[in-house]
């Protein structure tokens, strides 16, 4: 969905009387959400910008029931740099570059769970965390844990962040011909594996 910044921007064009500032972006910004046991994942889309944008997790959440979310830490990454990883909260804005319609931005927002891991999903998908892949996550003593649906002998590639920032990445083949598998994470970078799933980590 557009954003309500571009609403208004998109419908006066002009700039706040009291600080001069642009009422929104100068361009396109969309929001779209999955939500998996009640964690709600955020992906925020950035095209033809003239100028660069600065956005705050209260700019996408909106309405009844928001302000928990919009209040919350997360941990934002861009599609084509998923190596990179940045906080994002009230206090740390994220700011979206000019751009075109051709080089355009597409970020990830994961909330930071209450041990201080985020979980950013599928790394090779523009939607990472999707409700259609992922049944459950939790966070444990030791890291985070996903419940996730696939084929036998699919390959479900993700990234969890530490909460050193550091991005740890883990690769799962699925051997359960009923496709259900747990990917686990934890501190030392090693992961826990069930009957039905072998897991590695990757260098």
């Amino acid at each position: 969905m557009m954003i309500d910044a571009q609403f208004l921007q998109s419908t006066f064009g002009s700039k706040s009387p009291q600080t001069g500032d642009a009422l929104g972006p100068q361009g396109e910004v969309w929001a779209a959400f999955s939500v998996v046991s009640g964690y709600d994942t955020a992906y925020i889309f950035a095209a033809n910008l003239a100028e660069a944008w600065s956005i705050a997790p209260v700019d996408i959440f909106k309405g009844a029931g928001s302000s928990d979310q919009a209040s919350m830490n997360y941990i934002v990454s861009e599609a084509n740099s998923t190596e990179t990883v940045a906080k994002w909260n009230s206090d740390e804005p994220l700011v979206l570059q000019a751009c075109s319609l051709s080089d355009f931005a597409l970020w990830t927002a994961a909330p930071v769970l209450s041990n201080g891991w985020a979980f950013l999903g599928e790394v090779k998908k523009w939607v990472g965390v999707s409700a259609a892949r992922f049944s459950s996550i939790t966070a444990t003593s030791e890291g985070v844990s996903v419940s996730a649906l696939g084929t036998a002998g699919e390959v479900v590639a993700v990234n969890f962040v530490t909460p050193g920032m550091e991005v740890q990445h883990v690769s799962c083949t699925v051997t359960d011909p009923m496709g259900s598998v747990v990917i686990s994470s934890d501190s030392d970078g090693s992961c826990t594996t069930t009957e039905d799933a072998h897991f590695v980590v990757s260098p």
